[in-house]
């Protein structure tokens, strides 16, 4: 479910991040870019992407191990004491 879920929406994270990224290098007046070195910006973006993949990784998959933990608990509490488990579902 998590490697379906990196699939999926990895690509469209990027994107989104891509197109944040250059509006906002849009926003800045001409001065900033004679005063920053252009190595200097394209370092920034590209270890900003390097780590990108790595965080969507992660918090996909620790939101798939909460999911998954939520369950098997209640699945738990469920055979021990129904009541229970139906009282903490509504």
């Amino acid at each position: 479910m998590s490697d379906y879920c990196i699939t999926k929406y990895t690509a469209k994270f990027r994107l989104n991040v891509v197109e944040t990224f250059m509006s906002k290098l849009y926003e800045y007046p001409y001065s900033f870019f004679q005063n920053q070195l252009s190595g200097s910006l394209t370092s920034k973006i590209n270890d900003a992407f390097q780590y990108l993949s790595h965080l969507i990784f992660t918090i996909i998959n620790s939101f798939m191990h909460f999911i998954l933990l939520i369950l098997i608990s209640l699945g738990l509490l469920a055979s021990v004491a129904p009541i229970f488990a139906m009282s903490t579902g509504t």
